[in-house]
């Protein structure tokens, strides 16, 4: 995890920690979140260059060539206007002195003092130059403050909901059923059921019931003892058996 985590205390032994305190392993060396390692911090700021490389450059350079163009024209038209003022006034200073008399009798100025001139005109068109391009700074700034980046709202669709691919669905390994005890078979409507009368045919089945239940009493007949074999009495037993 990166190193701003807050450490986490573990819970009570025997417990089972709340799902607010499973802070997660870091996402690249699997350290423990109180290892606070910095993989995660350095691999956000590779992904935010790369990001940027990709999107953010080209949109960079199409603002730097904006810039410079329209800098680079301002300053050529800046020093455009500046040298052709001094121009027009060397040249009114020529002018100037040709209508001098004081030259009419050389048929005008010394060609080294038109030379001098000249020096002095292209010193004076290189001091513009100079001080035009010291104004770069200053242009660029102006140019670039008139680009215009705008930031979609927080509430816009593209931004609360951001399509971005799918989101990857956790993996949850399948559960066994837990073992149960074997047990009857669960009872067939009209079998045995708290409401014998909702199962259809049940009036029949105790037809049948009864039927077979009668033919049995019916029919089966509880076998009795023979009777003990008659034997002949003599006039001796019975005096015997009446003490006579």
């Amino acid at each position: 995890m990166s190193s701003d985590t807050a450490l986490i205390p573990g819970p009570p032994a025997g417990t089972l920690a709340p799902m607010s305190s499973l802070v997660p392993n870091c996402a690249i060396c699997n350290a423990p979140p109180q290892a606070q390692c910095p993989c995660e911090s350095d691999g956000l700021r590779i992904a935010v260059q790369q990001a940027e490389k990709r999107i953010m450059e080209p949109m960079l350079d199409k603002i730097r060539d904006w810039v410079i163009e329209h800098a680079r024209q301002y300053v050529l038209q800046t020093f455009s206007a500046i040298s052709a003022a001094r121009k027009q006034q060397h040249a009114s200073y020529l002018a100037s002195l040709h209508n001098n008399p004081a030259y009419f009798p050389f048929g005008g100025p010394h060609p080294s003092q038109m030379a001098q001139m000249e020096i002095e005109l292209k010193r004076g068109i290189d001091e513009d130059w100079r001080h035009t391009i010291q104004t770069y700074p200053d242009v660029l700034n102006y140019f670039y403050n008139l680009v215009e980046l705008t930031l979609p709202s927080d509430n816009s669709p593209t931004v609360a909901e951001p399509s971005v691919g799918s989101h990857p669905q956790p993996e949850v390994p399948p559960q066994q059923p837990p073992q149960q005890e074997p047990s009857t078979p669960p009872r067939q409507p009209g079998r045995g059921s708290l409401n014998p009368e909702a199962a259809p045919g049940s009036e029949e089945r105790r037809r049948q019931r009864r039927r077979r239940y009668s033919v049995g009493r019916e029919t089966t007949t509880i076998p009795t003892a023979p009777p003990p074999p008659a034997t002949k009495r003599t006039a001796r037993d019975s005096n015997r058996v009446y003490g006579w």
